[in-house]
């Protein structure tokens, strides 16, 4: 394939889009600046407005959140047997998932020899914290990754637990027999499961200058108690 095709095969944006992305930019900021405002000056109605939005808005991601990432994981998955081309990218990612989680991991280990914060001493809601947690092994957190219920991880948003039952649906679909009904089946029930996910997030998108009015609401009224800055 040469680069004039490559070239013309890239998407080109159309007037409209560029035009909704400046308007969705502008009342993006416009949002910004009035929730400072807000909650600086604003008057305690509309400082409890933007604590209200701003806390309708958090719970609309985290319900949201921990499902697309389960579907859109086992949709991408489920498609492994159809297309070499996705087992390659699924090997790929896993490598490099691997790869960064070590290097993030053999970075803290450093970074913890090199600080020291053992010999810090702590607060005592800090200290609290860090005794529930003392005494806990490696193999007690992974243990604590695997699911024994498949509706507690999404109760709880346990992200590692939803990701890990969610590869394995994925894996296990493309493992069915190669074009079976069961297959068809299960991965057009969840391609449109994706759907519709993404159909509720643009809707939330559309809506967010809202959220952000309310988030910039609550920081700037934290800030102004010295909550934040302490």
């Amino acid at each position: 394939m040469t680069a004039d095709s490559t070239q013309m095969q890239r998407p080109v944006m159309n007037p409209h889009e560029k035009r909704m992305q400046t308007i969705q930019a502008v009342l993006y900021v416009i949002a910004i600046i009035l929730g400072l405002i807000n909650g600086f000056y604003g008057s305690e109605f509309w400082i409890q407005t933007g604590e209200f939005i701003s806390t309708i808005f958090i719970r609309l991601f985290r319900f949201i959140a921990v499902p697309i990432i389960a579907v859109s994981i086992i949709a991408t998955l489920s498609q492994i047997s159809r297309s070499t081309e996705s087992g390659r990218i699924f090997r790929h990612s896993v490598f490099y998932t691997l790869l960064t989680t070590i290097l993030a991991a053999s970075l803290a280990a450093i970074l913890f020899e090199v600080f020291s914060p053992a010999n810090v001493t702590l607060s005592d809601t800090t200290e609290a914290s860090a005794a529930g947690i003392k005494g806990k092994s490696y193999f007690d957190y992974i243990t604590s990754v695997v699911p024994d219920n498949a509706i507690a991880p999404f109760l709880s948003a346990n992200v590692l637990s939803v990701l890990l039952i969610a590869a394995a649906v994925g894996i296990a679909i493309a493992k069915l027999p190669h074009d079976s009904r069961e297959q068809r089946v299960l991965m057009a029930f969840f391609s449109g499961l994706q759907a519709v996910l993404f159909t509720l997030v643009g809707w939330i998108i559309m809506i967010l200058p809202l959220g952000i009015f309310g988030f910039f609401t609550v920081l700037a009224k934290e800030i102004n108690a010295g909550v934040a800055v302490g």
